[in-house]
């Protein structure tokens, strides 16, 4: 967990109890194993991608380490509107090379 997760979980712990007891926000459990189980999901996606991104960092410096990334960002997003959201997305043989290699190189630079 970065610091500014670490900060949020804090500020969450000590504020929840306080607008539950008066009631400004209702606490309630997620309804659901496959709530659940998404939010597990992210919160190892979360580590993963933190995790990679500080090894990066060690091995190529700050600057190299952002800039693949930030690249790395578009490959997931246009994969979230495809499978989760299920929004049609116009995706070249181009642009599936391109991700391919980003990925490539990412794995490279994190191994």
């Amino acid at each position: 967990m970065g610091f500014i997760g670490f900060n949020n979980v804090i500020m969450t712990l000590l504020a929840l109890p306080i607008f539950h007891v008066t009631g400004l926000e209702k606490f309630e459990w997620p309804p659901s194993g496959s709530v659940w189980l998404m939010m597990t999901v992210y919160a190892i996606q979360g580590f993963t991608m933190e995790f990679s991104w500080a090894v990066a960092t060690v091995n190529l410096g700050p600057i190299g380490a952002i800039t693949i990334y930030t690249l790395c960002t578009f490959p997931l997003s246009v994969w979230y509107d495809v499978f989760v959201v299920k929004e049609p997305v116009k995706i070249s043989n181009w642009y599936i090379v391109s991700i391919c290699i980003l990925v490539l190189a990412f794995v490279a630079v994190t191994v």
